[in-house]
């Protein structure tokens, strides 16, 4: 082998790991934000959101090719204190929704990270896929 072979398998070898630790993870995807109750950037975010709520449904009912991870971001209420989280998945049922919370709450404390949950489309804040 030469070594040009050589240092290049070894460059690989060495930066594999993290380019497919930069791929499987992005730090600004589905991590929760605390906004303050009346925040008007949030308002404005959840008006634009919920307003391409019905199209953003229809294409998660039939997902095109190359998208994937469809999320609805849910608010969960705690006695006074509201969180919001992503639901990844989540489906239809007759009453609204349900799915799995995919954040691990900070605030309120009667939900866990991976739990089932149900909810209604007034509980919807926000919505994406990849």
């Amino acid at each position: 082998m030469t070594l040009a072979v050589r240092a290049a398998l070894c460059l690989i070898c060495v930066l594999a790991p993290a380019i497919a630790d930069a791929q499987a993870t992005d730090p600004n995807d589905d991590r929760v934000t605390i906004f303050a109750p009346g925040d008007p950037e949030m308002a404005a975010a959840t008006k634009q959101a919920l307003s391409s709520l019905d199209e953003f449904l229809v294409l998660a009912d039939s997902p095109p090719a190359g998208t994937s991870r469809f999320k609805l971001k849910v608010k969960v209420k705690d006695g006074n204190i509201t969180e919001h989280f992503w639901v990844v998945p989540f489906r239809r049922t007759e009453a609204g929704f349900v799915g799995i919370l995919s954040n691990q709450p900070a605030e309120v404390h009667n939900v866990v990270l991976g739990q089932n949950i149900e909810f209604t489309r007034d509980d919807i804040s926000d919505w994406g896929y990849t």
